[in-house]
């Protein structure tokens, strides 16, 4: 996020320079631009063992007016245990504005001057509480990691809690650059009792799974996006199933991410899964 601002009115206005470059503080008018940083390594940002999960809303910032809208829906009931759009935290401003239709505008997308390529788009990431639903873990990680040909796969840890056995559960991404119709990109989850699990829906396919989408388990209609343009142009959000991977259970879980022909940004994952049945 450069020369970042977030300006919000209740009910969802988000003024932000979200998701679309390194985060760096907006510099006084005499100061230095500060230069952007060629990798973040991903760490850990929330986790906590809740009832309750994780939402998100999220559109491409590539529009004529350079604004977009999405749908958050935080159940009924529920308290925001906390909020991130990349790269705020807005857990404050959630936790008051709750569910509806929020705004980003302003978005700084890269354009394809750089070798970060150009796409644009913001993920809102919350995780609630809520005594109605099951015990679960949510969590979220965060970086900026490339991953191509040169560089090989990026593997990350995600959680060493305990998931029993035919757990429900959910990946998040965030990802930038990925080229729709370009093969070789694939996201794969491993457990501690358990070999890689390939992951893909009915939009995503296991051999291009970053190709310009924002979807909820292979539904690019389950949210409510203005504009709903199904090619992101280079902005990818989505939600995995991961009731496969966690079939026999894990006490730890590991998310690789790679690409073998396109070079693609890896921005944040969050996780949901539960801990008992």
């Amino acid at each position: 996020m450069r020369n970042s601002a977030v300006r919000a009115v209740r009910r969802g206005l988000l003024c932000a320079l979200s998701c679309a470059a390194l985060s760096a503080a907006l510099p006084a008018a005499a100061a230095p631009q500060p230069k952007e940083a060629p990798r973040v390594p991903f760490a850990e940002r929330y986790q906590a063992v809740q009832r309750g999960g994780i939402v998100r809303a999220a559109d491409t910032s590539a529009t004529a007016t350079n604004s977009s809208s999405a749908e958050l829906r935080v159940p009924e009931g529920s308290r925001v245990s906390y909020a991130r759009l990349y790269s705020a935290d807005v857990t404050d401003l959630v936790r008051s504005a709750r569910s509806g239709l929020w705004t980003a505008a302003q978005v700084n997308a890269a354009m394809g001057r750089s070798a970060v390529g150009g796409w644009g788009g913001w993920t809102l990431v919350v995780a609630y509480e809520n005594a109605a639903e099951p015990m679960r873990r949510p969590a979220l990680w965060d970086g900026f990691e490339t991953v191509g040909p040169r560089t090989g796969a990026l593997r990350v840890g995600l959680t060493e809690t305990a998931v029993p056995k035919g757990s429900a559960g959910q990946l998040g991404v965030v990802a930038h650059d990925g080229g729709r119709g370009t093969s070789g990109d694939y996201l794969a989850v491993q457990t501690s009792r358990a070999k890689s699990v390939l992951l893909s829906d009915s939009a995503n396919s296991a051999d291009d799974v970053m190709n310009s989408s924002i979807t909820d388990f292979g539904d690019t209609g389950r949210m409510e996006r203005l504009p709903a343009h199904r090619n992101t142009l280079g902005y990818d959000s989505d939600v995995f199933d991961l009731g496969g991977a966690l079939r026999h259970g894990a006490d730890r879980v590991h998310v690789r991410f790679g690409a073998r022909q396109d070079t693609v940004r890896l921005g944040a994952l969050f996780l949901q899964a539960d801990v008992r049945r």
